[in-house]
């Protein structure tokens, strides 16, 4: 049965036409808010909440409540399991997911996956905007990248940056689509971490181009640099030099001492390699024991010769490798560009010639493909060294 409230004391007649007015008004009401606010704005609190209003009415004296509650509890129990179900898919989802205010560019709202990729936490992350997470350089490119997608519904991007709480970079494939809520469009981006992804992309192209052993470039990354070096240096008018180094008697250390201290050995001379060239240089392990130099921007043949010089002066103290004392020499060729070659192929050709002619010539020396130029730097050597001993 239903409730009785008397207010006061009124003629029947006037109840009857209060009473009627009471529930047209409140079912009336009571519907349209069900139907702007879904079920669960029709709850019992909203309905009581109608009632307490009408009972305010001067007018009204006696209310009979006649009501069944038990489908408006239904609904509420249905929404909120239904509420539950979503905040498990959202919060449960392994990929980052985020709504994200176009207009103002704000996060409003961010699932657990997002905050822990973030490194922030769910309050936290409604206080970011997409500058906090998009580096200032990519964001204007993401945005226009994003808008026109998004004119046909969706939007993917790929490889996208984006800034943790830290400062720092991953990467991740976004998937945007416009939603409307309450009369407003907002962006859903559905976030998937690839980090992983890249480190395996970044090792496999790393091993494609360099050398196992030494880590040094291999011959395919070698080409590809001298190729751009070359570019460069035709477009700018300006030398450049191409080594080729070759150990002299390797092959009698590996096969006397055994392969594992040949390996060693090798990396110990891309080590001394190293501390011979300039930071924008290019060393590059051809296999067994040969090696490669690119030195662009050179000025003169001069600056080649002092580098050859260092390389075979850097090898002068032996290599102690599990307690073998190890005297190990190079021979060098060198090619010069433009002089010996305008293109890859004739340089590394060339400087390959020069090379053998130096082991020819007594091995631990250097020679340069130019015979003219390569005595005229011999010539230029001996008079330096008969200044320093005249002190002059």
């Amino acid at each position: 049965m239903g409730n009785l409230i008397c207010l006061s004391e009124r003629p029947a007649t006037q109840r009857i036409v209060f009473l009627k007015k009471a529930n047209e008004r409140l079912f009336g009401e009571f519907k349209e808010q069900k139907r702007r606010e879904t079920a669960l704005c029709g709850s019992e609190e909203r309905y009581r909440s109608i009632i307490d209003n009408v009972l305010e009415s001067p007018n009204i004296g006696t209310i009979i409540l006649d009501t069944d509650v038990t489908n408006l509890k239904e609904t509420e129990k249905a929404f909120k399991e239904s509420e539950m179900l979503f905040k498990t898919i959202f919060n449960g989802a392994v990929d980052g997911i985020l709504i994200i205010d176009p207009k103002t560019r704000k996060l409003l709202l961010g699932n657990k996956s997002m905050c822990k990729i973030l490194d922030v936490t769910e309050e936290e992350i409604k206080t970011l905007e997409m500058k906090d997470i998009y580096r200032e350089d990519d964001l204007p490119d993401v945005m226009d990248q994003l808008k026109n997608q998004l004119k046909q519904g969706h939007a993917h991007a790929a490889d996208i940056p984006i800034k943790r709480k830290d400062g720092s970079i991953f990467y991740a494939d976004i998937a945007i689509s416009q939603i409307t809520l309450d009369g407003k469009c907002y962006f859903l981006c559905i976030s998937r971490d690839i980090s992983n992804r890249k480190q395996s992309e970044e090792k496999i192209r790393h091993m494609a181009f360099h050398d196992p052993l030494t880590k040094l470039p291999n011959r395919m990354l070698f080409h590809d640099r001298l190729s751009l070096a070359l570019t460069h240096a035709h477009r700018n008018k300006k030398m450049l030099s191409v080594l080729f180094l070759d150990l002299d008697k390797f092959k009698t250390i590996n096969d006397t001492l055994g392969h594992h201290i040949g390996d060693e050995l090798l990396r110990n001379v891309a080590d001394r390699l190293h501390m011979c060239i300039r930071e924008g240089d290019t060393i590059a392990r051809l296999g067994g024991d040969e090696f490669l130099i690119l030195l662009p921007g050179i000025t003169r043949a001069g600056d080649v010769s002092n580098v050859a010089r260092k390389i075979i002066n850097a090898f002068k103290q032996p290599c102690i490798i599990d307690n073998h004392k190890i005297i190990i020499t190079i021979s060098i060729g060198i090619a010069l560009y433009p002089n010996d070659g305008n293109n890859a192929e004739t340089l590394l050709k060339n400087a390959d010639e020069s090379m053998y002619q130096a082991k020819e010539s007594g091995r631990n020396n250097y020679k340069f493909h130019n015979h003219i130029m390569q005595s005229q730097l011999i010539e230029k050597n001996k008079n330096g060294t008969r200044s320093l001993l005249c002190g002059g």
